[in-house]
């Protein structure tokens, strides 16, 4: 798929069929992300994507978030590593390289803001089962998986939006 298909056909997938993303695609994902440029080239960011089923659900039922993930097969989380104040920049540009890749790989995904809070409230789970550094804040996740079914997409708004 082109990059101009990926972008108009992305869209935010939240019901997953039960089945495995293949590893290769994951890699791939992974690899998007860690292409990503970055303010100052400073890097200050990493990823996991979890896939092992026990323990994605251990860590969402622990942190209290198991709902938000709308049965997906994986989790990208983005990491910051350092505080830096381009990390939400930073971590925008990432996600949209994920999303974009996991569209052109036929992937649903879905940008999923509202674990943060949550997944930074229990770090001591989030340090153990994903087997971080002492110092990280989880930036923000996304839902991988098959899409189940038809996602309408919603059109996109213009206003404002011009050349001159």
């Amino acid at each position: 798929m082109e990059l101009q298909e990926a972008i108009q056909q992305r869209k935010s997938v939240r019901s997953y069929e039960n089945r495995h993303i293949e590893r290769e695609k994951l890699e791939e994902i992974l690899n998007a992300c860690i292409l990503t440029p970055t303010g100052k080239n400073r890097q200050p960011l990493f990823y996991v994507i979890l896939q092992d089923e026990k323990k994605k659900d251990e860590l969402l039922e622990k942190a209290g978030c198991k709902n938000n993930y709308y049965g997906c097969d994986a989790i990208l989380f983005v990491i910051a590593k350092t505080e830096d104040h381009l990390n939400e920049l930073n971590c925008g540009a990432a996600i949209e390289q994920a999303l974009l890749t996991a569209t052109s790989l036929g992937l649903g995904s879905c940008w999923i803001h509202s674990a943060r809070a949550l997944l930074n409230e229990h770090q001591d789970i989030v340090k153990e089962i994903l087997d971080l550094p002492p110092f990280y804040e989880i930036m923000e996740t996304v839902a991988l998986g098959y899409e189940k079914g038809e996602t309408l997409k919603k059109e996109k708004s213009r206003d404002g939006s011009k050349i001159i």
